[in-house]
């Protein structure tokens, strides 16, 4: 079986739900589901949107998830981040490449590329560093356990910054 990035996007989503189910988490929900209308008119859908209060619709931020062959800090995928972002108007966002993950700062509501700053490097992971690592099924459920490790550094570092 071959993984893609929305399926490795929903296996993160339900261990964010799984979190919440727990009770150990102060988000409320993790989704995919919503397009956002952004300025440039088009409709553009965040990997994950993590929700502060859902029914009030109280986005905390939005996440890019990409496999290891784009770097966590690729300049296209921080201007479709930004784009989100501001969709969104949220001050944050989070890349992450299954290797390496940013929390990125949005400076004084300014969505361009100057505005950034990384909150929060994870160091890249010497043992992902390639698509396969992350697509093929048996790759993944070895590195399950890391990827499940980070998500948990990214969100208490998430309640932190909240």
């Amino acid at each position: 079986m071959q993984l893609n990035e929305r399926s490795w996007a929903g296996h993160v989503i339900s261990w964010i739900k799984e979190k919440i189910a727990n009770n150990q988490s102060i988000f409320e929900d993790a989704t995919n589901d919503p397009g956002l209308k952004t300025e440039s008119g088009r409709t553009k859908f965040p990997d994950i949107i993590l929700y502060l209060n859902k029914v009030s619709g109280i986005v905390f931020n939005g996440w890019e998830l990409k496999f290891p062959d784009t770097s966590a800090s690729d300049q296209e995928m921080l201007l479709n981040a930004l784009e989100k972002a501001k969709a969104l108007q949220s001050n944050s966002f989070v890349t992450w490449n299954g290797s390496e993950a940013i929390i990125w700062g949005i400076s004084d509501d300014n969505y361009d590329l100057n505005s950034l700053t990384p909150l929060k490097r994870y160091p890249p992971d010497p043992e992902i560093t390639s698509r396969n690592d992350l697509a093929i099924w048996d790759n993944y459920q070895k590195h399950e356990p890391k990827l499940k490790a980070t998500l948990n550094s990214i969100l208490n570092d998430l309640r932190q910054l909240h």
